[in-house]
């Protein structure tokens, strides 16, 4: 088995890098396919491949693309016993264009490298929820054996996309819902302003910042955060929306936008934690991707504002009133393939989705808030 990644030749040194820190074996690109000759372990060739799409530069973002990757690089590791079984294989471009490129030559090309063999049955995976429009320009190249896989997508969004009616139940979703966390949250700001108020301070709770990449226009919270917040607080609730892309920008983790995004998320940052600690809501819910990190160090220069930023797909840090939603994508991901794996073709759910409930969302959250 060998693990292949596609990607431009900017990413090949820090992906090899970051690959064989991680455990991983050899790894190739495909203009550099001489430099590193199949390993031949056994007799048995790889039946099985699955890709993975990551938008451009979204991996390393401490949460949830680092989530898919560590999951998904069970299957490559040698001590998994049906490793010889399965090739894993990941897009990793630097814009999108590059990346498209990519995926339209894996949709055409469905020869194990290593063999020349054809792989029994593929499996791709989709990490984001804008990929889905890629998908359905390439739904009529996928062969009758390979299966999808979108994450962060709800039902709603497989029936509305034109890759539905071509692939019917060879077209899975899968979801971690971050609404229990969300309701924690809504205890979490009356416990807080009760605290606040009995010290006979004040502090408004029905006002909730939220900073996120896009606008509503495009990408819709799909893990029901709007809706558990107007379930908690009904009609007194009001949510401040700010986005930091507009529905025609370049996906936000592009060698174009990367640098502006990140600059911008940490001035927003910094501003909505101002802002919400002078009118006195200090509530905020932080969704930006890898640019969450920039809240950190908005959030080390207001450590005097009381502000409670809640971040999703955040990791535990050691700052202080910083707070996270961890939805674990990697026990997810594996599940799925593990079960996928030893699956009839078409016949794993259309739909799967977790959350608090079984503990794939969980928050570290305080008070008598459960």
């Amino acid at each position: 088995m060998r693990a292949r990644i596609i990607f431009g030749k900017s990413w090949l040194v820090l992906l090899t890098m970051l690959l064989v820190s991680a455990g991983w074996g050899a790894c190739s690109s495909d203009d550099d396919e001489d430099d590193f000759p199949p390993e031949v372990t056994g007799p048995r060739m790889a039946k099985y491949q699955i890709m993975v799409v990551f938008d451009p530069y979204q991996l390393g973002d401490s949460g949830y693309a680092d989530k898919v990757m560590e999951g998904i690089q069970f299957f490559s590791n040698p001590l998994y016993d049906d490793s010889a079984q399965v090739d894993v294989s990941f897009i990793a471009d630097f814009d999108r264009y590059s990346m498209e490129e990519a995926f339209c030559k894996w949709a055409t090309d469905s020869i194990n490298p290593a063999y020349g063999n054809v792989y029994e049955r593929r499996l791709l995976i989709l990490t984001e929820h804008q990929q889905l429009r890629m998908l359905n320009e390439m739904a009529d190249s996928l062969r009758p054996t390979d299966e999808v896989l979108a994450l962060k997508v709800n039902d709603e969004d497989l029936d509305n996309t034109e890759a539905s009616q071509k692939l019917g139940n060879r077209l899975h979703g899968a979801n971690i819902s971050a609404a229990y966390s969300i309701r924690r949250y809504c205890r979490f700001m009356d416990y807080i302003a009760g605290e606040t108020e009995a010290k006979g301070g004040q502090m408004n709770k029905n006002i909730v910042h939220m900073l996120r990449l896009y606008d509503d226009s495009l990408h819709v919270y799909r893990d029901s955060i709007v809706e558990a917040l107007t379930e908690m607080r009904g009609e007194t609730l009001r949510i401040s929306k700010m986005a930091m892309l507009a529905p025609d920008d370049e996906l936000p983790y592009s060698s174009i936008f990367y640098g502006n995004v990140v600059s911008a998320a940490t001035t927003l940052s910094a501003k909505l934690l101002s802002f919400a600690a002078l009118v006195n809501c200090p509530f905020c819910i932080i969704d930006l991707g890898s640019c969450n990190n920039t809240m950190d160090f908005a959030q080390m220069g207001n450590q005097e504002a009381q502000v409670f930023p809640l971040m999703i797909d955040g990791q535990a840090h050691d700052i202080n009133g910083r707070f996270y939603v961890d939805r674990d994508f990697k026990i997810l991901v594996s599940s799925w393939v593990s079960r996928w794996l030893q699956a009839p073709m078409g016949s794993m759910p259309r739909m799967e989705c977790h959350g608090g409930w079984d503990g794939y969302c969980t928050d570290n959250l305080y008070g008598p808030i459960n």
